[in-house]
């Protein structure tokens, strides 16, 4: 299969992640979100990212040194372009992604990547849930990763609107 970094409403994504203050610090309300995901998915490692015009940082992080990385090393490119979830059940074996730094460097097999969705079908970033073997999921566990997900972008989307409404003042 092949996928593509997004390019098509890049400038639009960019602009909303502007407009949408974000913290790097740990926030409880992340972590937890993060720990559900791993729980359900049965993963060691996972994460909300958050894709930035050249690199990603991530907002919460289980499993692994949560440091700033390259966004063309990540899957968090692609999945930051789409509105369904990307799900790589291993890595090493697809050509799109075999040769990407985390797969090469790090090891990881199986991604799972869900776009947080904050406006107009646009993704600031990602939930995503790895593993350094191989796996699929089944469909109660992506049901599940997508509700969580959609609570991480809900999360989001609050930041927003309190910036919105800051900015009113």
């Amino acid at each position: 299969m092949s996928y593509s970094s997004p390019v098509e409403r890049e400038a639009e994504r960019l602009a909303l992640l502007a407009s949408t203050p974000i913290s790097p610090d740990r926030e409880a309300r992340f972590n937890e979100l993060i720990d559900l995901a791993a729980f359900i998915a049965h993963t060691p490692m996972a994460s909300i990212s958050v894709v930035e015009a050249d690199s990603i940082w991530f907002k919460a992080a289980l499993g692994f040194d949560p440091m700033p990385m390259d966004r063309a090393d990540v899957f968090c490119d692609i999945t930051a372009g789409r509105t369904t979830p990307l799900i790589v059940n291993d890595a090493s074996l697809d050509p799109a992604f075999a040769d990407r730094a985390i797969v090469r460097d790090e090891g990881v097999r199986f991604y799972a990547g869900f776009p947080l969705l904050v406006h107009d079908d646009l993704a600031i970033g990602t939930l995503c849930v790895f593993d350094r073997r191989p796996r699929n999921l089944l469909s109660d566990e992506l049901h599940a990763l997508r509700v969580v997900a959609d609570q991480a972008a809900t999360q989001l989307r609050v930041n927003r609107l309190e910036a919105m409404l800051r900015d009113g003042d």
